[in-house]
């Protein structure tokens, strides 16, 4: 058998570090599309433009919110329709 100087545990626990290192890096870069966003949903405004008669594609193209979202502000205040 051909010794290469370092055991496997060794090899396997570096490479786990730098894994380790290397998602930590990732999650927290503000472009990565995977990181969760901070709240950024203004429930009172959604409540007042529905209020106004608006519907909720119109509410969330307005915020740069998904429409999901939108339903979700409603449905917690009992105004969902």
């Amino acid at each position: 058998m051909l010794s290469v100087g370092f055991s496997i545990s060794t090899t396997k626990e570096v490479w786990r570090r730098v894994l380790i290192k290397t998602l930590l890096r990732i999650r927290s870069d503000p472009r990565n599309p995977c990181r969760a966003r901070s709240a950024s949903i203004d429930a009172a405004r959604v409540r007042v433009m529905k209020a106004q008669g608006l519907g909720a594609t119109a509410i969330a193209e307005a915020l740069g919110i998904g429409r999901a979202s939108v339903y979700r502000v409603l449905e917690a205040d009992g105004m969902a329709n």
